[in-house]
């Protein structure tokens, strides 16, 4: 019997006649590396703007004082704009980390998808027991919650005080979803 690794491995569980759909790799898991890489930028990224924006002059306006000369200087260095994007691209990212996971636990837990290798939900005598038939529609509705979230908040501007502030970040918002993302995650990875 193979081994639970092999099950992402389309190629190690075929049949022996193989059909039109069971021939080729599923995208889930054939792309998994590469679609891993791209969650890891993501993060990476808006860990970058994140420390850039901490350590940045953000005073509005900055004042410099050069002997008895004093210079006001007015830049919009107080926009959130930078971490409000960052936080949008990190979201997309952990949303589709989410699907992808989601994806790799239903090809564990649904015996057509693995070939018959491993048990629906994978409990041998179902019935009264639902094995991880749980587990599967929990970690289904955190990625359709994932989704719902996933909208950027960056694109969302409403003007503010009077029109002075015509074009705001919605930063706050893109990080307060970040939060809930990660409230989300805690409960997929104890769930699985």
């Amino acid at each position: 019997m193979p081994s639970i690794y092999a099950v992402f491995w389309t190629g190690a569980i075929l049949p022996v006649t193989p059909t039109l759909t069971t021939c080729r790799m599923l995208t889930h898991c054939a792309a998994f590396h590469k679609c891993m890489g791209q969650y890891a930028d993501a993060i990476a990224y808006a860990r970058w703007v994140i420390e850039i924006e901490l350590n940045a002059a953000t005073d509005n306006p900055l004042i410099f004082f050069e002997g008895d000369k004093v210079t006001v200087l007015s830049g919009g260095n107080f926009h959130g704009e930078p971490v409000a994007i960052a936080m949008d691209y990190m979201a997309m990212a952990l949303t589709e980390l989410g699907n992808i996971s989601e994806r790799r636990l239903t090809r564990l837990t649904d015996e057509a998808s693995n070939a018959h290798v491993l048990p629906a939900f994978l409990i041998k005598h179902g019935g009264l027991n639902s094995g991880f038939m749980l587990i599967q529609y929990t970690a289904a509705a955190l990625a359709s919650e994932n989704k719902v979230l996933a909208h950027p908040a960056s694109v969302d501007t409403v003007p503010t005080s009077a029109n002075v502030e015509d074009h705001v970040s919605m930063g706050c918002t893109a990080a307060d979803r970040r939060a809930r993302y990660s409230t989300i995650w805690r409960g997929f990875w104890l769930s699985s």
